[in-house]
């Protein structure tokens, strides 16, 4: 009763205040509102003022992933008839941010009537998980597009890349951070969420103990012992298959640098995408063909075994032969990067573009019934000199015979 008596006495002191500072809000802006990390909205009364303002609300789990709830932070002194009022304003400035800031995905729950069921599929399963799918999540409905259908998808910025499928456009630090607290709130995990620093291209993580599903869905997909940008790790992907060679493909160096990572950490990513890292050396010793999809990690071992003492063989003859080179082979070679390892293409990657080059389906030529199909072959046509008798030598001899 006490506190009820106060809150009456103060309300009534501050009225005046308060309802201005009410009307103030309702009538405010898009631009004096912020949605902080920590899931705050902030109210800036002064128009062109670069600060904040105060904290009028927080964001909570909705019904929708992109469409969080908006609740009032100390409200005891706002009538209560003001208060759905300035929840409807609030969630819609909300609603109409995350539809800025999200553009892009947002564009994929628009459904056409023209767009295909692939099409409608794709795009829907996209929005669900905040722009980014695996490719063997969606493969089926990839396979049934026509050109039709990759266009629309390429209308909505869509990539169809080999590992992943997702939006482009949402690798900006702003949506990275705002998917990163929409994920948050759904998955019921407190805010702030952890991102990676604005512009980072890699971050390492304890791939043990964090979600994967949540850095893919701020477009850092985690392989091997880092968090990659989703742009930098297509790069790398499109780079090991257009230098693909007989099943292989050898790691360089623009791949360490695109994703600000070691060596080591490269080779730690490339593996964990699936392909079968290899010795640069062996490929110069015994391994010259792709491994058969049927042999076994056994014989891979025992090849590897072979190759390493042959490799410490060539490497002490070379050691002993660089011994008379001058200083400036020596200087030469410390600037000189050296080979990186080869690596055998994930299985079931290998033949792809053998299979789509494939005419095996195309029809025999058609022909008459009982008659053999025509021959297409380089044609051959045949001009002899005519035969002059009278040049002929026998027959000059039988007329000299005749004339004895």
């Amino acid at each position: 009763t006490d506190r009820k008596a106060i809150m009456s006495a103060a309300r009534a002191a501050l009225k005046t205040e308060i309802n201005r500072r009410v009307m103030s809000l309702l009538k405010a802006e898009n631009s004096q509102f912020t949605l902080d990390d920590d899931g705050q909205i902030y109210y800036q009364p002064l128009l062109n003022n670069p600060m904040k303002g105060d904290a009028v609300a927080k964001v909570t789990k909705g019904n929708d992933l992109l469409e969080p709830n908006v609740t009032l932070t100390e409200s005891g002194m706002i009538a209560d008839e003001d208060k759905p009022k300035i929840v409807e304003k609030l969630s819609g400035w909300l609603k109409a941010h995350i539809s800025e800031i999200l553009a892009p995905l947002m564009k994929l729950k628009g459904e056409s009537n023209e767009e295909t069921a692939a099409v409608r599929g794709i795009s829907y399963q996209l929005s669900e998980s905040l722009g980014v799918v695996h490719r063997s999540d969606v493969e089926e409905l990839i396979s049934t597009l026509d050109e039709d259908g990759r266009k629309a998808l390429r209308t909505k910025r869509v990539k169809l890349g080999p590992i992943l499928v997702f939006l482009p456009e949402l690798n900006k630090p702003k949506t990275v951070r705002l998917r990163a607290m929409l994920w948050t709130l759904w998955n019921d995990e407190k805010l702030p969420a952890t991102v990676p620093n604005d512009g980072s291209v890699s971050v390492v993580i304890d791939s043990e103990n964090i979600d994967r599903n949540y850095y893919r869905a701020i477009s850092y997909p985690v392989f091997g012992p880092r968090a990659i940008r989703i742009d930098m790790l297509d790069r790398v992907i499109n780079a090991i298959y257009e230098n693909a060679k007989d099943g292989k493909f050898q790691a360089q160096h623009k791949m360490a640098e695109w994703l600000g990572c070691s060596i080591e950490d490269l080779y730690a990513i490339l593996s964990s995408m699936g392909h079968k890292h290899i010795k640069a050396k062996a490929e110069e010793t015994s391994v010259e063909k792709p491994q058969a999809e049927g042999e076994t990690s056994q014989t891979l071992e025992a090849e590897k075994t072979a190759d390493d003492e042959e490799v410490a063989t060539t490497e002490e003859n070379a050691a002993k032969t660089n011994d008379g080179k001058n200083d400036s082979d020596a200087t030469d070679k410390e600037q000189s990067k050296p080979e990186l390892d080869y690596f055998w293409l994930k299985k079931g990657q290998i033949h792809k573009k053998a299979k789509s080059k494939s005419f095996s389906n195309k029809k025999p030529p058609k022909g008459k019934k009982g008659k053999k199909p025509f021959d297409k072959g380089p044609r051959v046509i045949k001009a002899e000199a005519k035969k002059n008798e009278e040049d002929n030598p026998f027959a000059i001899l039988g007329q000299l015979k005749g004339k004895k």
